[in-house]
């Protein structure tokens, strides 16, 4: 996904597998609504969407299966998108995820 955001990424492990959390900054809460839909598109076609997921998080989150990173869960949070990729449960990436929108202002 192309992005004039800022990146910032942070790896964890959980059962011998690498994870990480990502923050992408964008200029305004619009630029970011975009690039979530075009994740969210890029992730239907080229992964799997799961319908329903990531309730906790409210209308602007999803979560999926990405052929390259594995299981993601993503949210719009003002002008930033927020997610978690490569863990193994979902309960894992959700307390992940939850744990850094905590600790975002």
């Amino acid at each position: 996904m192309e992005n004039d955001g800022k990146k910032d990424d942070a790896k964890t492990e959980s059962e011998g597998r690498e994870s990480q959390l990502f923050l992408s900054i964008f200029d305004s809460s619009q630029e970011a609504a975009n690039a979530l839909k075009l994740f969210r598109e890029n992730l239907s076609k080229k992964g799997k969407l799961e319908t329903g997921a990531a309730n906790q998080f409210g209308s602007d989150a999803f979560m999926g299966t990405d052929p390259y990173q594995g299981k993601t869960i993503v949210v719009q949070k003002g002008h930033c998108l927020v997610g978690a990729v490569g863990f193994q449960q979902d309960k894992e990436g959700e307390s992940q995820l939850a744990e850094l929108m905590k600790q975002m202002k």
